[in-house]
C-alpha cells in the first residue's frame, strides 16, 4: 500500500503490479470521485486503478473531465472501461487542457463492446478502437504521457493511433514524450507507421511497444528513421521486446549503430550531392557523428540468431503519415532492400553487433 498521497491528490486503490484484481467499488465512492473533479479545483491527480467502474464509470469520468482545468494525472488502470468508456475519455482529453499523465492499461478496449445500462446500443463499427483511439494522440496536445497497454488494440487501431501522432507532430501540436503500447498484438504494419510517426516527431523519447508482433521489417523501419541524419526525435529509450525481431531486425539495428557511430550518412549526404556546391557544403559540415539521442534499446526475446553476413542496407523510409507496406519474408534468409549507402573503409560482419546488442539489452 502506497504512502499517503500529498495534498491536492486523490488516490483509490493504487497498486503496485501491472494487472491487479479489479475490486468492485460501490456507486457512491465513483460519485465522490466524481464530484470531486467538477467541485475541487485543488485536485491534480486522481488515481482509480484497480477498481470496476466499468463503461458507465469511464463515461462518467470523461463527462467531469471535459474543462477541468486542473487535472494533471489520471490512471484508470484495469477498471473494466471497455471500448465504450476508453471512447468516451479519447473524445474528452482535448478538452481537459492540463492533462499530462493518462493511464488506460489492461481495460480491454480491443475486446469488450459492452455498454452501460440504459444507453443506446452503438453501431458496432463505433467501439472499434480504430474508430475513436485517434484523438489521444492526434488532439491532445498537453498529454505528456500515454498507457495503453494490454488492450488487445490490434493493428488498425495501432495504425490509427501512430498516425495521428504523425499528424499531430507535424503540425508542432504534440507534447508527447512516453508512449506505451505493450502487448497489443499490433504487427509489422503499425512498426512502420510508428517510424513515419517518429520521423516528424521532436518530442517523444520514451517508446515501449514490446510483445507486439512488430516482426523484422517493422524493427528495419524503427532503426532507419533513428538512423537518418535527418531526424530530429529525442528517443532515449525503445522497448523491443518479444517482437520476434529476428536476423532482419538486428542487422537494421547494428546498420544504425555503425551509421551513428561512424558519421556515415554524413559521408553518404557527400557522395550522392547533386551538384558542386552541395558537395562543398557537405565538405565543409563538422566531421562529427549526427546527434544520437538512444542510450536504452530492450531486444530480449527477439529470436536473434548467431550470423555472420556482410553488411547489409536498411529498408526506405516512409515519411508521409501514411502507414507503409510491409510484406512477410519470403524466406528465412535476411533479405534487406538496398538503400545508397556509403560502405565502410573496410567489410565487417554483424555478428559481434548482434552479440553485444542482445548482451547489453536493458530490462524495462
Amino acid at each position: 500500500m502506497s504512502s499517503l498521497p500529498p495534498p491536492g491528490v486523490v488516490a483509490y486503490a493504487a497498486a503496485d503490479d501491472d494487472c491487479p484484481p479489479p475490486v468492485r467499488t460501490a456507486n457512491a465512492r465513483l460519485e465522490d470521485a466524481v464530484a470531486a473533479l467538477r467541485e475541487t479545483p485543488s485536485i491534480t491527480r486522481l488515481i482509480l486503478r484497480g477498481n470496476a467502474l466499468g463503461p458507465a464509470g469511464g463515461g462518467a469520468l470523461a463527462e467531469a473531465l471535459r474543462g477541468n482545468t486542473a487535472l494533471t494525472e489520471l490512471n484508470l488502470g484495469n477498471c473494466e472501461l471497455g471500448a465504450w468508456g476508453c471512447a468516451a475519455l479519447a473524445s474528452a482529453v482535448a478538452a481537459a487542457p492540463r492533462l499530462k499523465l493518462l493511464d488506460l492499461r489492461s481495460n480491454g478496449a480491443g475486446t469488450d463492446d459492452s455498454v452501460p445500462q440504459g444507453a443506446d446500443e452503438p453501431p458496432a463499427s463505433q467501439l472499434d478502437p480504430e474508430a475513436w483511439i485517434a484523438p489521444f494522440t492526434a488532439d491532445s496536445p498537453a498529454l505528456h504521457s500515454l498507457d495503453l497497454r494490454s488492450n488487445a488494440l490490434g493493428t488498425r487501431a495501432g495504425v490509427a493511433l501512430a498516425s495521428g501522432l504523425c499528424l499531430a507532430s507535424t503540425a508542432g501540436a504534440s507534447a508527447l514524450t512516453s508512449l506505451n503500447l505493450r502487448n497489443n498484438n499490433m504487427g509489422q504494419a503499425v512498426g512502420a507507421a510508428l517510424a513515419d510517426a517518429l520521423a516528424v516527431n521532436t518530442t517523444l523519447t520514451e517508446l515501449i511497444v514490446a510483445n507486439n508482433a512488430i516482426g523484422g521489417e517493422g524493427a528495419a523501419a524503427l532503426a532507419r528513421v533513428l538512423g537518418d541524419p535527418a531526424s530530429l526525435v529525442p528517443l532515449r529509450h525503445l522497448n523491443l521486446a518479444y517482437n520476434n525481431i529476428g536476423a532482419i531486425g538486428a542487422i537494421a539495428f547494428a546498420n544504425l549503430l555503425a551509421l551513428r557511430l561512424t558519421g556515415s550518412g554524413a559521408q553518404s549526404d557527400a557522395a550522392n550531392a547533386d551538384d558542386d556546391a552541395d558537395a562543398d557544403a557537405a565538405a565543409d559540415a563538422p566531421d562529427t557523428p549526427p546527434v544520437f539521442s538512444l542510450t536504452s534499446l530492450n531486444l530480449v526475446g527477439n529470436g536473434i540468431p548467431f550470423i555472420n553476413v556482410n553488411r547489409t542496407s536498411i529498408p526506405p523510409l516512409h515519411s508521409d503519415c501514411r502507414p507503409s507496406s510491409v510484406a512477410a519474408p519470403s524466406s528465412s534468409t535476411p533479405v534487406i532492400p538496398a538503400v545508397a549507402l556509403s560502405p565502410p573503409p573496410t567489410p565487417w560482419t554483424a555478428s559481434p553487433l548482434i552479440s553485444l546488442l542482445q548482451h547489453a539489452a536493458v530490462q524495462q
